[in-house]
């Protein structure tokens, strides 16, 4: 069950002004997660799986930010790397969104400007 949203909880780790493609704002919070730690290993399964510590603290921040984002009006992804090194998909759409807004922003190359010149 979803949590409910109370202003005077700590909120979360970042906010990416308009970065989603709609104009709206990201809402990320961070988390990096050992996959080989015991609590892990012991649920088997989830520990042998790719990405599935990753796909586990995903979905729990999802849960614990869902209320935060309606109260916002914004985008929720969440910030999750494992300890080894691998990042969950939520980075990867981060990282793309950044990108794309890097590349809007940037101004002509040198190249393209003489050509075009």
């Amino acid at each position: 069950a979803a949590q409910t949203y109370n202003p005077s909880d700590r909120g979360p780790d970042g906010v990416l002004f308009g970065l989603h493609a709609s104009g709206a704002d990201v809402v990320t919070d961070v988390c990096i997660t050992n996959p080989s730690c015991d609590s892990r290993v012991a649920r088997l399964p989830v520990a042998v799986a790719k990405l599935a510590a990753a796909r586990q603290e995903e979905t729990a921040k999802r849960q614990k930010y869902s209320d935060f984002i309606v109260h916002h009006r914004s985008v929720f992804c969440p910030f999750v790397a494992e300890s080894y090194g691998a990042f969950g998909k939520s980075v990867e759409a981060i990282l793309w969104a950044l990108t794309r807004r890097a590349n809007q922003r940037a101004p002509p190359s040198a190249c393209a400007w003489r050509a075009a010149g």
